[in-house]
């Protein structure tokens, strides 16, 4: 039984390996179809395996966690002496992952597993498996820059050491002054917070502007939530802009497609009472491992609901796949009654992503034809991408929508391009869709939509020039022309300090001073 569920959890846990270096989107929806297809098997046998034999299966379960996780810092490792390649052009290490984020979340959340099953363990060879994940996790994480799994993983394993080496602690602590040891652990806490903020402040003060603004559109919707995060958080952030902000907040801003941080996140699409849901059920999950002494289990459900106040783990699926079944574990006990609603969670999880693998097969099949198509995009050749795009029809996919109305706008079907990124406006916040719909209104010879459309790009993202521009050469419009409002658009052209300087925009400069 120890076996088979070790080889079935691997099997799902490694669902991110393997993958072809595509885009983002392709590389999640395979995961997902590849967890779905493999959680179905894989929740049968963890769910067999714990009524069977429970202990066994629990030690496989964290087996498999500590060998996938040696597995990615083995990857990581070759990736930073350049003998394998990244997934992100970036980043120099990623692990399996797309970006260094999600592969410190998984290798915080895979440490105290680690660490607590080394604790427990007697078996010399599981504990050098168990140890060597744990080693090489700690050398591993430092290199993802991953301030928020730092913190996760360090009280996640202050947890388990507290709850399996108690008496340790309790030696550590005769005869030492309470007081200074507390007064200590305040002035290192808060010298560590601020080094960790320091590490890049313009990212910490970009979440902090995204929860301000999040928080504030949670206060109008509590309860429903609005459904989707992007393009209503981009509205939101345009509204803000609009009507002040600070030139900090407008110099760090950015168009993020979640809130980092999932809480938020869930409030945010899905209303306050679904937020509360998921902390009651990681409280009781936490409360119901401690009482059923998976002390392993519980530093890795603390790990990860402290990674989710800064990072997005619910948007990974073999975070979410490993997320499941540690707390299941947790949940587990020998008593019947928990052992049959353990097992009835394993066997509708393993129903549903049954029923979801036909849709993410589509899914999956429509992302590979546009990843086909879109070396047509990628060679400018816009005739072709106008015949390709209509076929494949992925309408879900932002990226795609846009690509598609920008080869529009240039083949001159300006109506035709609009409608396109009219829809890809309902699912994205991305103001370069703005500037495309306004310069095909301005085409049309709709000059005031095309004024709204550049101005809404300007206060979405206030530290770009390009909006500017754009309104620069709309107030030039002879059926438009506008001195004073030419004027101001060709300061803030001239004189914008933009976050990343480039050719283009130093042509859009020239080509204002020349016109002026």
């Amino acid at each position: 039984m120890f076996l088979s569920v070790c080889a079935a959890t691997i099997w799902l846990l490694s669902s991110a390996f393997f993958l072809a270096d595509v885009s983002i989107g392709q590389n999640l929806a395979e995961q997902w179809l590849r967890v779905a297809m493999r959680g179905a098997v894989a929740s049968i046998v963890v769910g067999l395996g714990l009524w069977l034999h429970s202990q066994s299966t629990r030690t496989a379960v964290t087996v498999s966690v500590s060998v996938v996780a040696i597995a990615e810092c083995i990857l990581a490792f070759l990736q930073t002496i350049n003998i394998c390649s990244s997934n992100h052009d970036l980043f120099k290490i990623t692990g399996t992952f797309y970006n260094p984020g999600p592969l410190a979340g998984f290798l915080a959340m895979a440490l105290p597993v680690a660490l607590g099953a080394y604790i427990e363990t007697h078996n010399k060879w599981l504990r050098f498996v168990f140890g060597a994940a744990a080693f090489l996790i700690v050398c591993i994480l430092p290199s993802t820059a991953s301030r928020t799994a730092y913190i996760a993983a360090a009280i996640s394993c202050g947890v388990v050491f507290f709850f399996l080496k108690r008496d340790v602690f309790r030696k550590w602590t005769v005869g030492i002054n309470r007081k200074m040891v507390y007064g200590a652990s305040a002035i290192i806490l808060l010298g560590g917070g601020i080094a960790l903020w320091h590490i890049n402040a313009d990212s910490a003060s970009g979440r902090l502007l995204i929860w301000k603004i999040a928080a504030l559109g949670i206060i109008e919707e509590p309860i429903k939530g609005y459904g989707s995060f992007m393009p209503t958080y981009a509205e939101l952030q345009e509204q803000y802009f609009a009507q002040g902000g600070t030139e900090a907040e407008r110099w760090v801003a950015g168009v993020p497609d979640c809130a980092f941080n999932e809480y938020i996140n869930i409030a945010f699409v899905h209303g306050i009472p679904m937020a509360l849901g998921l902390i009651a059920i990681s409280i009781a999950t936490i409360w119901l491992g401690i009482r059923n002494r998976r002390i392993g289990e519980v530093g890795a459900i603390v790990s990860i609901a402290i990674f989710a106040f800064a990072s997005y783990p619910f948007k990974i699926p073999v975070i979410v796949a490993t997320s499941i079944i540690i707390m299941l574990l947790c949940i587990h006990s020998n008593r019947r009654v928990t052992k049959f609603i353990v097992t009835l969670a394993l066997l509708t999880i393993s129903a549903f992503l049954m029923l979801s693998v036909p849709n993410l097969e589509k899914e999956v099949s429509k992302q590979t034809e546009y990843a086909k198509a879109r070396i047509y995009y990628v060679s400018k050749s816009y005739s072709a991408v106008a015949a390709l795009y209509p076929k494949i029809a992925l309408n879900n996919d932002a990226q795609f929508l846009y690509e598609w109305g920008h080869a529009l706008h240039k083949e001159q079907k300006y109506a035709a391009s609009d409608s396109v990124l009219c829809e890809a406006q309902k699912i994205s916040g991305d103001p370069m869709i703005l500037n495309i719909r306004g310069k095909n209104l301005q085409s049309l010879g709709k000059y005031a939509e095309a004024e709204q459309m550049f101005l809404k790009s300007a206060n979405r993202l206030p530290n770009r020039v390009y909006p500017y521009f754009l309104l620069y050469k709309l107030y030039s419009e002879p059926a438009f022309y506008n001195d004073a409002k030419r004027q101001a658009a060709a300061d803030s052209v001239l004189h914008k300090k933009p976050k990343t300087e480039s050719e283009a925009i130093e042509e859009m400069r020239e080509i204002v001073r020349k016109s002026k």
